[in-house]
């Protein structure tokens, strides 16, 4: 008689702050999974409006549904307070506002068993059409593609990795002890250098795109530069300083190309906002000098993007002609 084989438990933990839009049809997304040892927890993050009563009304509902209401804290800390009850040996981070697709569970999981991955990080789209892409995309399942990363963390530095929490399966013992930081922007990106560092393997899925993230007009990817923008300087100032105390040339090149792509990401908001150019008037002189100090470096290196080598070689030249071409290809785009 063949010995059943018995699946790990994988907890999947979606922080939520008045996500009465978007909250229940995150949930199905995760309740709808052909991977059965699932439990999901809801992390009401101080809501205002009606969030906590349909968290509580999908937890009566699904005995694998847990709620955990705490006061406002942001992002980090309700992904904090979900990992301190999930129980699975494997932890997804969703967003309220995100879909997984019917297979990602499955498909992220056997690629970590097959692999021995600690993470294994998923595709991304993104649309203002969650519901329409969801039923496309669902349509067309492929086979779990992984490759099995040989340097995770100079990958992440590349962008050749999604900085973001979500779209990630991770081994719950490789993140059981670690915090997501108080701030309050770019900590997925200031979670995953400590987490991509500290991995021994990392897997990412060349196919199916697992997730689909909707882009909402309150999406931190189109709102101005504000306080919580400012507190990615200090990231870039520790990757800076890692940058000057490492001896290894590779990298050293890596540490280039992360300070200065996110950089561009900063000062373009800066950029594009008279009254931001005046409050954050220090904040875009570093960052300016950032883009300009490490242009020369992204040019010359073979494993950059090549986006990221075309900008450098205009921003070697003008950060701010680099940012006139940038929006120039945007609008081109739209």
């Amino acid at each position: 008689m063949q010995k059943e084989v018995k699946l790990s438990k994988i907890s999947i933990i979606v922080p939520a702050y008045n996500a009465v839009a978007s909250l229940e049809y995150s949930v199905n997304s995760a309740l709808s999974q052909d991977y059965e040892n699932i439990e999901i927890i809801i992390v009401n993050d101080g809501s205002t409006d009606e969030t906590s009563k349909i968290a509580h009304e999908i937890e009566h509902k699904n005995k694998n549904v847990k709620v955990v209401d705490q006061e406002n804290r942001g992002l980090g800390e309700a992904r904090n307070s979900g990992v301190l009850v999930a129980s699975g040996e494997y932890i997804i981070f969703l967003d309220s506002d995100d879909m997984l697709l019917p297979w990602s569970v499955s498909s992220m999981y056997s690629i970590a068993e097959k692999e021995s991955a600690d993470i294994v990080c998923g595709a991304m789209l993104e649309t203002s059409r969650p519901t329409k892409e969801y039923n496309r995309l669902t349509k067309e399942k492929p086979s779990p593609v992984a490759k099995r990363l040989k340097d995770g963390f100079e990958d992440l530095l590349y962008m050749k990795v999604v900085p973001s929490a979500h779209a990630k399966l991770y081994k719950a013992s490789l993140i059981r002890d670690e915090k997501f930081s108080k701030i309050r922007h770019a900590e997925d990106l200031e979670y995953n250098l400590r987490m991509f560092r500290k991995a021994k393997n990392i897997c990412a899925l060349e196919s199916p795109v697992i997730e689909i993230y909707a882009l909402t007009s309150g999406s931190m990817m189109r709102s101005a530069y504000n306080d919580k923008k400012h507190e990615e300087i200090s990231i870039l100032q520790g990757l800076e300083k890692d940058y000057n105390k490492t001896k290894n040339d590779d990298y050293r090149k890596a540490y280039a190309a992360g300070i200065f792509f996110h950089s561009i990401g900063l000062a373009r908001l800066i950029f594009a906002d008279d009254e931001a150019k005046k409050k954050y008037a220090e904040d875009y002189k570093l960052l300016k000098g950032y883009i300009k100090k490490y242009s020369r470096s992204v040019f010359g290196n073979k494993k950059a993007l090549r986006a990221q080598r075309r900008y450098a070689f205009v921003a070697s030249l003008s950060v701010t002609a680099l940012f006139f071409l940038m929006r120039l290809i945007e609008r081109k785009n739209q």
